[in-house]
């Protein structure tokens, strides 16, 4: 039996202390983890014990940590009772935030709105990346922190892509359906009880981003005789393209990216929101985090990876004295990168590291510099002081990259699988071990990488060759 109440404590160890919430779905409550004196979330779903399947994929979205996915520490069952132990995320729903908005016959900013539809790509792609399905893209499930970071939240009840193809029959009956998300936000093929895909979760948030950018919801009857779900199930019903929405974005190739996320027939959209997120970014611009490297919008305020403020471009910043500092030359280097010019890029970063000698984009910059012009174990030498002030995933390839070509097979594979471990859609990693495994005659594992890949880029061309070259190699003579 499932007793709780304000000042109790579970499984002598979360104390209870406030009510947060109490929908549909479940029940939310505050409490304080006293093992580790961390302050966390306990949702208790309504209608008793989740299933395995259920509970398998919230213990998989737990391990699947992303600054823009509300955190699941744990998976209890207590009394007949699933109870989802998760991060508290101080702030508000962007629900509340637009409720309170019309209430006050304001809106929010188109700046702030691009913001979080970025964040939301950016949580989403992780999951997709993954095969993980969220199914109940709303406001409501979007929190926002107090420095309006958006946080994907309820990915407890996520499935992945390939169980829902598996189990379509799940979605035939209304009850079921009605159960896996919410109907102003469902996708065509979801209202209609159809399979989904990531796809699915890509039209509801182009509903949210339609909503935040248009200022209305792109499938409302204005007479309020046709259901919203009757709208979004109609094929010929089609929402007015945003760019007429909202005359301020016409011509933009933003108002394009949603419209296209909006189509009601699932091959012409976006298959997941990674495609999104490329898209978006290159139309927004991006910036690179000087902690991490991670790319970024140019007007995000914080790293979606690592949660550093991000400062505006520094390609004219001076010193007092005059010098130029440490970032501008790393994204002069950058720059100069990008064109292919690999001797003047490493000058670049060798003076940002001249004043800087613990600059850890330059330290990785520098090293995959050195990689490309064969200066293999000097890159080594750089790139072990770069991991020496943080891991991250792309200097861990940088390394192994170095590491194969030196024939030491047994670091670049430890080194691959780190940067596996922290980024498990980073395609170059997966490919590199992939060829590794190959060279190696370990033909079966490169293949599951090589799948790896192209569940991320299904036309990959050096992924779908390696993979015809290996399927020819083990098919039986």
């Amino acid at each position: 039996m499932l007793n709780v109440a304000l000042g109790s404590t579970l499984q002598d160890r979360y104390h209870i202390t406030e009510l947060l919430g109490n929908g549909a779905h479940g029940v939310v409550w505050k409490a304080t983890d006293l093992r580790i004196d961390r302050i966390v979330a306990l949702k208790r779903y309504t209608g008793g014990v989740l299933t395995e399947d259920a509970i398998r994929e919230a213990r998989l979205t737990a391990r699947s940590l992303h600054q823009n996915i509300v955190s699941i520490y744990d998976v209890m069952e207590i009394g007949g009772h699933t109870i989802l132990v998760m991060e508290c995320v101080e702030g508000q729903s962007l629900g509340k935030l637009i409720r309170q908005a019309v209430l006050n016959g304001g809106w929010i900013s188109e700046q702030e709105s691009l913001l979080i539809i970025e964040d939301c790509l950016h949580g989403l792609s992780s999951a997709h990346r993954q095969g993980l399905m969220h199914r109940d893209i709303k406001p409501d499930n979007i929190l926002l922190t107090e420095t309006n970071r958006a946080k994907i939240a309820d990915f407890g009840i996520a499935k992945k892509a390939e169980a829902l193809l598996k189990d379509a029959s799940e979605f035939r009956s209304s009850q079921a359906f009605a159960a896996t998300g919410t109907l102003a936000f469902m996708s065509p093929e979801q209202a209609s009880g159809r399979q989904l895909c990531c796809g699915t979760d890509v039209f509801s948030l182009g509903i949210i981003a339609y909503l935040l950018l248009a200022r209305r919801h792109p499938f409302v009857d204005l007479t309020g005789s046709i259901p919203t779900v009757d709208l979004i199930k109609n094929p010929q019903y089609l929402a007015v393209p945003l760019g007429e929405a909202n005359p301020q974005l016409a011509d933009s190739n933003i108002a394009r990216l949603v419209d296209r996320m909006l189509s009601k027939d699932v091959a012409s959209r976006f298959q997941n929101a990674a495609f999104v997120l490329e898209e978006f970014l290159r139309n927004t611009g991006s910036t690179n985090c000087v902690r991490c490297a991670a790319e970024n919008s140019a007007s995000a305020k914080f790293c979606n990876q690592c949660a550093q403020p991000l400062q505006p471009s520094t390609s004219a910043a001076f010193s007092g004295d005059g010098r130029i500092e440490p970032d501008a030359l790393v994204e002069q280097g950058y720059l100069l990168a990008n064109k292919g010019d690999w001797t003047a890029a490493i000058s670049k970063y060798t003076q940002a590291l001249s004043a800087d000698s613990q600059h850890p984009k330059a330290l990785a910059n520098i090293g995959f510099a050195l990689n490309r012009v064969g200066r293999h174990q000097e890159a080594i030498e750089f790139l072990d002081r770069a991991l020496d002030i943080a891991e991250h995933h792309s200097a861990y390839y940088y390394r192994a990259f170095a590491r194969s070509k030196l024939k030491d097979d047994l670091q670049a594979h430890a080194d691959l699988d780190r940067s596996i471990s922290l980024a498990r859609d980073y395609v170059p990693a997966l490919f590199l071990k992939a060829v590794m495994l190959s060279d190696g005659a370990e033909y079966s594992g490169a293949l599951q990488y090589l799948g790896e890949v192209l569940s991320i880029e299904p036309g990959n061309p050096r992924a779908l060759a390696l993979q015809s070259r290996l399927i020819d190699l083990t098919r039986p003579s």
